[in-house]
Order: structure tokens, then C-alpha cells, then sequence
């Protein structure tokens, strides 16, 4: 995405920051010596302009990255995981182990386990609006998060809305995946994207098209089975269209 609106790029920028300001010392590095070939200017161009990428992953997570250089530069990294509850969660919550008999004492770091990860979470669909500072996240399992910009934190529920995008055709049996539960109670959300709606379409299938209109705040989403359109500033199902042939059921 070129030409990102200063305030929403210095807005991702502070809470990136805020993500990884316990991650990495604050001390000078400790070798000096050499030649420096390239140097930056002490005053950097402010109307250069801010080139931002956005990649989803399997995992939930959307990464932005700063691609107005040469190298991409990670600036923020959004979680969709924690709206939902699964095993992905018990994970996050457990504490660590402390096993004082170990030797060398080695520090476990990050939870990664490449066979605990819901399949269910993984990301299909981004859009960023950088009118309106918004988000959509579209994933797997036929779930659509919307989300907002803020420089501060919060705690509250967030419902989910469903949508039947078959509920028009009769004998129709889903035997897919099953759609990701939602947390029933407040999350807390740190500086950054907050989730402001989240839709659920049934079938719970992999959303294939997304569009955003954020001056009327309707979202428009897409599946295998059909389509649907969704009022995500009053979280309100506007209309539903079934695709699927009734004789090939």
C-alpha cells in the first residue's frame, strides 16, 4: 500500500513499538570500529513517501512491514487468535516451566509448536483503509474481524454476528471444519488495531473475496457458497446471496 496517511503510519509505527519495547536492550552496541559506506541523512525526508505492506499468516497474525527501502523493516503485528478460545489459547495462558535441574540452564523462549497451531486460524483475506484506520481480517474459517486504530488500551466483549449465507436451501449439509468459538467474556487489548466487529458466516468456509466501503461502513464478503453484506459500524446483517446450484445438492 503506497502513500500511507502520516497519522495512521506514526500510529502503527508507536504501537509496534510499544509491542517490543521489553524485547530489546537499550544499551549501546558494544562494537565500534569500521567504515560506514552508506550514511543516512540526520534529517530525513518528511514528505518521502510511506509504502506499507501487509501479509497474513497460519497462525491469526497480520504483519506490517515498511517497504518504502530496499529491505522490508517489520513495523506491527496484529493477533486475531485471541478473539477465539481453542487450544491455540490454552497455549498462550500456560505458564512456564521452570525445571531447576537443568543443565546448562538454557531459557526457554516463544511457544512455537508447529502441531498446535488451528488450521481454522489461518489468515485468507487482508484490507487496510487508510482513510479510515480500518482493518478486515478474513480467515479459514469464514470468520471477518474488523478493526480500528487506537492509542489506548481497552477491555471489552466482543459478540459475534452470524450470517447463514445457505439458510435458503433446503437438504444443504456442511461437512467441512466447524467455525472457531468465540471468547464469551472481556479481552483486553493493548495500543493498537482493536476489533470493533466480527462476523461469522455459515458454512464456516474459507473466505475467498473481501470489500470494504468504509464512507457507508459496509463490508462485503465472499465463499464457495455465496456472498454476503455486512453493516460493521452498527455490527448488522444487511443481505445474504446463496450461489450454490439447488440441483447439483
Amino acid at each position: 500500500m503506497p502513500n500511507v496517511p502520516e497519522e495512521l503510519w506514526e500510529a502503527i509505527v508507536t504501537a509496534g513499538k510499544a509491542q517490543t519495547e521489553h524485547l530489546y536492550s537499550d544499551k549501546s552496541w558494544p562494537i565500534d570500529g569500521g567504515i560506514i559506506l552508506c550514511q543516512k541523512p540526520a534529517n530525513p525526508d518528511k514528505s518521502r513517501n510511506k509504502d506499507l505492506l501487509l501479509t497474513g499468516h497460519e497462525d491469526g497474525t497480520v504483519r506490517f512491514w515498511n517497504a518504502s527501502d530496499v529491505a522490508l523493516t517489520p513495523l506491527y503485528k496484529y493477533n486475531s487468535s485471541i478473539l477465539f478460545t481453542g487450544e491455540h489459547l490454552d497455549v498462550l495462558e500456560q505458564p512456564p516451566e521452570d525445571d531447576e535441574d537443568e543443565w546448562p540452564p538454557f531459557k526457554k523462549v516463544g511457544i512455537f509448536d508447529p502441531y498446535s497451531d488451528d488450521p481454522r486460524l489461518a489468515v485468507k483475506k487482508v484490507l487496510l483503509c487508510p482513510l479510515s484506520s480500518t482493518l478486515v481480517v478474513a480467515g479459514t474459517a469464514g470468520h471477518i474481524i474488523t478493526a480500528t486504530i487506537s492509542s489506548e488500551p481497552t477491555n471489552k466483549e466482543i459478540k459475534a454476528i452470524i450470517m447463514n449465507i445457505v439458510n435458503d436451501r433446503d437438504g444443504f449439509v456442511w461437512k467441512g471444519h466447524d467455525h472457531l468459538p468465540p471468547r464469551t467474556t472481556n479481552i483486553s487489548f493493548a495500543v493498537g488495531f482493536q476489533p470493533q466487529s466480527l462476523l461469522q458466516l455459515y458454512p464456516p468456509a474459507a473466505v475467498t473475496a473481501l470489500a470494504l466501503h468504509s464512507e457507508w461502513g459496509l463490508l462485503a464478503t465472499g465463499t464457495a457458497h455465496g456472498l454476503a453484506v455486512f453493516d460493521y459500524t452498527r455490527s448488522k446483517a444487511v443481505s445474504v446471496k446463496c450461489t450454490l446450484n439447488p440441483n447439483g445438492m
